[in-house]
């Protein structure tokens, strides 16, 4: 498991090659993937997906094997989805396409909603891809600057700020920590594991308090008039 870079889509945003786009731009490139996602052609879909991730990595210096891992959790989401979608049960055999009889019921693939099912995940999968492009080519400073010109109230744009940072932030103490019980054998077997994750969750949430506190002296100290300066 390896130490999270608390600004690493950062890093990989302001070294993209359209990191002097305008955020409209980029935003509009993005509208376009949805657009196209919700088209109902799936061939268009499945091209332009494949355009997008190709060009996505052109752009981002980001390796293949980093990037495709981001889709880990996206795929496994839409992997149980369609399960619920294609399976059923019921005492009528005759809305399978395939079944196994389990007594008086019958468990088995839903007649029709292969090709319902194979749409939703295409079109998902061009939405995320361009979600994805999106935001490793578009640098947080400009997506605020369009939360702010699109007139979103700026509470929920500073709301935005402090999640973004605070999430790598936890995330980053979460890796130290964990690291840092591994080298102890911390995991070596389920009963320390229990106690060690307890440990970490401890831990974790001491030092968010801490940094809260740190973070709320060091604005008192700036005199903040409860709003952040974007320009």
């Amino acid at each position: 498991m390896k130490r999270c870079d608390v600004m690493g889509i950062d890093r990989y945003t302001y070294q993209s090659k359209w990191v002097k786009k305008s955020g409209k731009f980029k935003f509009a490139f993005w509208l376009l993937g949805i657009l196209v996602a919700f088209s109902g052609w799936n061939s268009l879909e499945v091209v332009y997906t494949l355009l997008i991730m190709a060009l996505t990595l052109y752009l981002v210096p980001i390796r293949l094997r980093t990037y495709l891992n981001l889709y880990i959790g996206p795929v496994l989401f839409l992997a149980f989805s369609s399960l619920a979608l294609l399976v059923s049960v019921s005492q009528e055999s005759a809305l399978f396409s395939w079944s196994l009889s389990l007594g008086d019921y019958y468990l088995g693939l839903l007649s029709g909603q292969l090709s319902y099912t194979l749409t939703l995940i295409i079109r998902a999968l061009t939405a995320i891809t361009v979600t994805f492009f999106f935001t490793l080519t578009t640098p947080l400073k400009q997506i605020l600057q369009l939360m702010k010109q699109a007139h979103i109230p700026y509470v929920v744009i500073e709301l935005v700020l402090l999640m973004y940072r605070f999430i790598f932030v936890l995330l980053d103490d979460v890796v130290v920590v964990y690291q840092a019980q591994n080298l102890r054998y911390g995991y070596a077997h389920p009963k320390v594991s229990i106690h060690s994750l307890a440990l970490l969750a401890k831990v974790v949430l001491e030092r968010s308090l801490y940094r809260f506190t740190e973070m709320t002296d060091t604005l008192d100290l700036k005199l903040y008039q409860d709003e952040f300066y974007l320009d």
